[in-house]
């Protein structure tokens, strides 16, 4: 065996491989050259690779073997042409494929040597102190021989006997001490296994009851969402249907005559001018959802956001809700004009997503939607369906319609109440209110004009005005404000929000995420 360093070893294999001219082994010549002609790497030891060195084997294998390597040589060489380009080429890259794969054969049996180390390390030591008890014994059963011969007068033999009598004790002993600490191991090793099965039949179990759990989440959340689909097709089909006996009124006006476009002058306006307006808009899609900001005071940041309708006729030109409402309701429209802004606001709200979590929308309802018995429970299925929206909506009625709910709309308003939405009064017209009244209508909120609160509460001072809300959990919000010499007096009342042209009009919410944000 010759040993070589790792570069000089490399580079001699490169030489051999590129340079044509080496002597290859023939026929004749395969008991010399043996080893040359196999090409066989041997495994490199982890002392050679610690220390750099690399160690050559020769193997003179059986003759049988040499004939068949060199007959593939020989075939090998011809298909190359020995010499020309090509075939130094491919030799180069399967001398360097041949040392690849030896370097990836070393990585992976790598692993198995180090462990087999280890192993023979640890059986090594076993078996040193195995024999240093039996040398003890030894000495022990010597020792215990020579003392019984001088200090019993024991014959040399009965001395003998004793020792090995003591000896053998010894070699009991220590039997039954090494059964008794594998039996400890083994109890040890038991009690961790019944643990590990314990804690993975828990994992298990708990895995389980994790997973019957996500099917009962999933089973409810399908069977809700399935609702609230249902629910939400009943209200468009109430919404279809008010739209195409809106169309089919619409047809029968044009045939006749009756469905000219106006004047954009709306003061000089009939009823029907306005109501044909009303139609041709919703059949046009010409109603839009405008916001008008609820702000803190006195920083007049935006709370909250109240919901408007504005109708634009066929010019553009907006007709505002003091225009139509009563027309609106009188011809039987007020329903078809909450329903479409109620999915525009909710769309809205779908769209605004996340983003400030603590802004909610003021949404109008009117007494005709309210005491309407098809649309409104359908209303209220819809909104339950839909709980996600409760800490982002809230119904507002006129205060003087609260005293004519009737008990059935006060059941419906109960379930939309335990379901976690908020209600809002405004038109408050004096400030002689009924607290419990409000409450028993589940109102959080309480929307007085400024020149109302202005005017005086009688002989209740506003802050006692305002602490008497609050035991009712209800929210003051002044309305109109629209001059400055107003918000300062508002502002000496401790007033907390407001609402105004002053500060803020009404604008149309195109995009309505982006301008809710």
């Amino acid at each position: 065996m010759q040993g070589i360093g790792v570069a000089e070893a490399g580079r001699i294999a490169n030489a051999q491989v590129a340079d044509p001219t080496f002597p290859r082994p023939g026929r004749n010549d395969n008991r010399a050259h043996g080893d040359a002609a196999a090409g066989d790497l041997r495994p490199i030891g982890l002392d050679a690779i610690a220390n750099e060195r690399l160690t050559v084997e020769i193997n003179i294998q059986p003759r049988r073997h040499q004939g068949r390597q060199q007959r593939q040589h020989s075939k090998f060489q011809d298909s190359l042409h020995l010499g020309s380009p090509d075939g130094c080429a491919c030799r180069r890259h399967r001398a360097r494929q041949c040392r690849i794969n030896h370097i990836a054969r070393l990585a992976a049996d790598s692993g198995a040597v180090r462990h087999g180390l280890a192993r023979k390390k640890r059986i090594e030591a076993s078996m040193a102190v195995q024999s240093f008890i039996a040398v003890i014994y030894l000495v022990v059963s010597a020792a215990a021989g020579v003392a019984a011969f001088r200090f019993l007068g024991l014959s040399p033999l009965a001395a003998a006997g004793l020792g090995g009598a003591g000896a053998f004790v010894c070699a009991l002993a220590h039997g039954a001490i090494l059964t008794a600490l594998r039996l400890r191991r083994l109890g040890a090793a038991q009690a961790a296994l019944a643990g590990t099965v314990a804690d993975t039949a828990e994992t298990l179990e708990n895995t389980r009851r994790d997973l019957d759990h996500f099917k009962r989440v999933a089973a409810d959340a399908s069977e809700r969402r399935h609702h609230s689909l249902l629910a939400e097709v009943k209200v468009l089909q109430t919404l279809l249907g008010q739209v195409v006996q809106g169309r089919s009124d619409a047809v029968q006006r044009r045939d006749a005559g009756l469905d000219q476009p106006p004047s954009a002058d709306v003061e000089h306006m009939s009823d029907d001018e306005i109501f044909t307006v009303m139609r041709n808009a919703l059949d046009g899609n010409r109603v839009d959802l405008h916001l008008q900001p609820i702000v803190q005071l006195p920083s007049r940041r935006p709370w909250s956001y109240e919901c408007f309708s504005r109708v634009r006729d066929a010019h553009g030109d907006i007709i505002y809700p003091s225009a139509y409402l009563d027309i609106a309701a009188a011809r039987g429209l007020v329903g078809t004009l909450d329903n479409l802004l109620l999915f525009r606001c909710i769309q809205m709200i779908r769209q605004l997503g996340h983003r400030r979590p603590g802004v909610r929308f003021f949404f109008n309802i009117s007494s005709a939607s309210l005491e309407d018995g098809e649309f409104f429970p359908s209303f209220v299925d819809f909104m339950l369906d839909n709980g996600a929206l409760a800490s982002r909506l809230v119904f507002e009625f006129r205060y003087g319609d609260l005293a004519r709910f009737s008990p059935a709309l006060l059941d419906e308003l109960g379930r939309l109440a335990d379901a976690g939405f908020a209600f809002s009064a405004d038109h408050v017209e004096t400030a002689n209110i009924d607290p419990a009244l409000l409450a028993r209508r589940f109102i959080s909120f309480l929307k007085v004009d400024a020149a109302t609160l202005l005017k005086g509460q009688g002989d209740i001072h506003m802050a006692d005005f305002k602490a008497m809300l609050k035991r009712f959990d209800i929210t003051l919000i002044a309305t109109k404000i629209e001059d400055e010499r107003t918000i300062v007096d508002i502002l000496d009342l401790n007033v907390d929000y407001g609402q105004g042209y002053l500060l803020g009009e009404p604008k149309p919410s195109r995009n309505p995420a982006e301008a809710a944000a």
